[in-house]
């Protein structure tokens, strides 16, 4: 019988999968829409994810009795007893070897890097930092407070300068323009008594607008832009100090949406954060789908190790299929 390896990176927004055979050579992909538990529920991320799993199986052909490796990186998987909770679930997939369940933080690391040893910076829908030093890993809560939360805490940070604005009477802000027009609301007035009494939300998906004023000059979005990307290079202080690094120079990885959008203002604020450690880092980017690193932790899970010709065969793939 054969062997297929299945990984599947599942953010607030959206879910990537990827399907190889043991060589690296990729069978299928397949997204959706975002599968943390967090944000939709239980039933809501077990039906995108079979939906993904379905998806795959599907387009290669392929089994679930051969599936030999699965990971699934989901947002939201922040404390150890979270992967427990998917136990059920995974033994409903019938697959030859129980799926894996960690963070997505780790399967952007393992995008990043084959051997999984850095530190991963998100900042997309939400945030997460996390580190690996070949002994340990340690990661953010999670949790949004006390931490970079990505375009979330550009929300929460939009709303405290509007709630300043309005309590000091103030005119209508730039910010508050864009807020009020996303929202359709009249004035700050109207948005505050709609988001207390009538269930009002500021998603997520302004944020880009919010970096489009700060790219502008506009004082309040650069104070909101700047405060988020400094805390995410806190953040990533206060993982490296909790591991211990062999290395002399320790791998970055940037990834999320904040990360990617190649935001002036953001980047320096997160590079400069940096500047008491730049001598110990080096940081990059990400281009791809961190699912590409979920199939690479669960090809180490298979193989018992790295394989370094899967993933060589893996990587050169990348950017020739949707989805990665």
């Amino acid at each position: 019988m054969s062997e297929y390896i299945l990984g599947i990176d599942a953010g607030g927004t959206k879910t990537h999968g990827c399907l190889v055979d043991t060589s690296g050579r990729i069978l299928a992909t397949a997204t959706s829409t975002g599968a943390n538990w967090e944000r939709v529920g239980w039933v809501g991320a077990e039906t995108v994810l079979r939906e993904v799993v379905s998806t795959l199986l599907a387009d290669a052909a392929v089994d679930r009795k051969e599936v030999s490796a699965a990971t699934f990186a989901l947002a939201g998987i922040d404390w150890p007893a979270d992967a427990d909770l998917f136990f059920d679930f995974s033994d409903s997939l019938k697959f030859k070897k129980p799926g894996l369940f960690i963070n997505d933080g780790l399967a952007s690391l393992y995008a990043g890097k084959s051997d999984g040893l850095g530190i991963v910076s998100i900042a997309g829908t939400g945030g997460k930092t996390v580190g690996n030093d070949g002994v340990r890993s340690v990661q953010t809560m999670g949790m949004s407070i006390g931490e970079g939360a990505g375009a979330g805490q550009v929300i929460s940070l939009t709303l405290n300068a509007l709630a300043r604005q309005y309590h000091r009477g103030e005119g209508v802000s730039p910010l508050a323009e864009i807020v009020l027009s996303f929202t359709k609301q009249q004035s700050l007035a109207d948005f505050f008594h709609a988001y207390a009494r009538n269930g009002l939300l500021l998603s997520e998906s302004i944020a880009p607008m919010i970096f489009q004023l700060a790219s502008f000059g506009d004082s309040d979005a650069v104070e909101i832009v700047a405060t988020v990307a400094n805390q995410h290079a806190i953040d990533v202080i206060t993982i490296i100090e909790k591991l211990d690094f062999k290395v002399s120079v320790i791998d970055v990885i940037k990834s999320g949406g904040l990360h990617v959008a190649e935001n002036q203002i953001f980047d320096q604020a997160f590079t400069l954060g940096l500047a008491p450690i730049a001598n110990r880092v080096s940081v990059k980017t990400l281009k791809i789908s961190p699912a590409f690193g979920s199939v690479v932790y669960a090809a180490i899970s298979h193989f018992g190790g790295t394989n370094q010709e899967f993933y060589e065969t893996l990587q050169a793939q990348i950017g020739t299929r949707v989805g990665l």
